[in-house]
């Protein structure tokens, strides 16, 4: 176990590790194959954000903080979402490069953007695993 997990490969560690589960068993509960679940666990490649529901499932939380942080926030709503930054800028009539810097903190959302971030925040649960989700492959 990683003591004061930081990172996603941390956490995932961490609850497979603590749940008593092999990579091929977490990897099954997240649809995923057991060698990229290797890599996300050992920081050799980040997922993909369409994996993220089921990643955010299997942890049970969010693994970054996010209080007060308006750009960690978009970001946590994308990767709750698995929505891509054009999907996910659709909600707000922007486009990917605006989601992205919004993101990154480089631009805050625009005033009337807020209340649709703040409806999605107050609606905000880790969604179930779907058992008909794809495998992802490696």
């Amino acid at each position: 176990m990683v003591p004061n997990p930081t990172t996603l490969s941390d956490h995932l560690k961490n609850q497979r590790l603590g749940r008593g589960l092999s990579v091929v068993a977490a990897a099954r509960l997240m649809a995923a194959d057991p060698s990229v679940l290797r890599k996300w666990e050992n920081e050799h490649r980040d997922p993909c954000v369409g994996v993220w529901p089921r990643i955010l499932k299997f942890l049970g939380y969010y693994p970054y903080p996010t209080a007060g942080n308006i750009s960690a926030q978009v970001l946590m709503l994308r990767r709750i979402e698995g929505a891509s930054t054009t999907q996910f800028g659709r909600h707000f009539g922007s486009n990917a490069t605006t989601i992205k810097r919004w993101e990154t903190g480089q631009l805050r959302p625009h005033p009337r953007a807020m209340p649709i971030i703040r409806a999605m925040l107050a609606k905000a649960t880790i969604p179930p695993l779907e058992a008909s989700s794809p495998p992802i492959g490696t």
